[in-house]
C-alpha cells in the first residue's frame, strides 16, 4: 500500500498490469524505525499526498528544453515532474533498453500482475 496506495481498486477494476509493486528495498521500514518521515523509492509522493507542491507542480515560465541524464527511479520523476509543468524533456541512459535502473533489477522475481481465483 506504501508502493502503490491505489492497489485494491486496481485489483478490484482488473487492471492488475497497472500496480506499482514494492520492491522491498525497506526504505519505508528504515524510516519507522528512525522515527523520520517515511520515503518510498516506488512511490515518490509517500508522505506527501497532501502537498500541492507535489501533486499540483506550478506550471513552468519560461519553460525550457530539459535533459535528463539517467534513467532510473530519480532521473524517471525528475522527467515526469518537468514534464508535467510544461518543459520539453529528453532522458538519456548510459546503457540498456529498459528505463528504470536498479530498480529494475531489484523487481526481478516479484509477483506477476496475475490473480488466482
Amino acid at each position: 500500500m506504501i508502493a502503490d496506495p491505489l492497489l485494491p481498486k486496481k485489483v478490484l477494476e482488473g487492471r492488475e498490469q497497472d500496480i506499482r509493486w514494492c520492491v522491498a528495498c525497506t526504505s519505508a521500514w528504515r524510516d519507522w524505525f528512525r522515527d523520520a518521515p517515511m520515503t518510498c523509492y516506488i512511490n515518490p509522493l509517500c508522505a506527501h499526498e497532501h502537498d500541492p507542491r507535489y501533486t499540483n507542480p506550478p506550471p513552468a515560465d519560461p519553460k525550457k528544453n530539459i535533459m535528463i541524464v539517467g534513467g532510473g527511479p530519480a532521473g524517471l520523476e525528475c522527467a515526469y515532474m518537468a514534464a508535467q509543468r510544461g518543459h520539453e524533456v529528453h532522458v538519456y541512459r548510459k546503457s540498456g533498453k529498459e528505463l528504470g535502473g536498479t530498480i529494475l533489477e531489484a523487481s526481478k522475481g516479484l509477483p506477476t500482475a496475475t490473480m488466482n481465483s
